[in-house]
């Protein structure tokens, strides 16, 4: 079911928007989004959005090896197995977004699923909830502080310490 980003106001599925990016609000019916997660990640285009991902089968030199793949009627995208993921190998238009973020890259049958609904791979999830745990911090919408009793650095009088982040740099 569609809805309405309410940052740019493009209307898109799935859990973020595909244009901006933004967290989409969640649809008013459960049903339907249950009926989807239920069918198989080829049922809908991670690419196009609209088609329905066709195998194919294609012979290589002297008919010897075959390979299989998943084509899309609409979009020309193709997938083509790599291990236990499936890698998005070639596309018509090389400008479309999904290409942009995702071309020869392998992922998971779960993640295409995820990017057919408007929603990210596993590390652009990861990115997508750092960049916004990161913003909240910096506008004070959340507050850190730890109670650290060993300061990895001299503290001077009136100065509390914050937070305590091992093994990471700040840039």
């Amino acid at each position: 079911m569609k809805v309405k980003c309410p940052k740019c106001g493009f209307e898109d599925e799935g859990n973020f928007c595909s244009r901006c990016g933004a967290p989409l609000p969640k649809p008013s019916i459960v049903k339907e989004e249950t009926m989807v997660s239920e069918a198989h990640w080829t049922a809908k285009c991670p690419v196009c959005k609209s088609g329905q991902l066709k195998l194919a089968t294609h012979k290589g030199l002297f008919g010897i090896k075959t390979t299989l793949s998943y084509k899309c009627p609409n979009c020309g995208a193709v997938f083509t197995p790599d291990g236990d993921k499936y890698k998005l190998s070639t596309i018509k238009d090389k400008t479309n977004p999904v290409w942009q973020d995702y071309g020869n890259k392998s992922l998971t049958e779960q993640e295409w699923k995820a990017i057919a609904s408007g929603g990210l791979s596993d590390a652009g999830q990861r990115e997508a909830d750092m960049e916004q745990w990161l913003t909240a911090l910096k506008e004070g919408e959340i507050s850190v502080k730890m109670i650290c009793d060993n300061s990895p650095v001299p503290l001077r009088r009136k100065e509390e310490l914050q937070v305590v982040l091992p093994n990471m740099a700040l840039w």
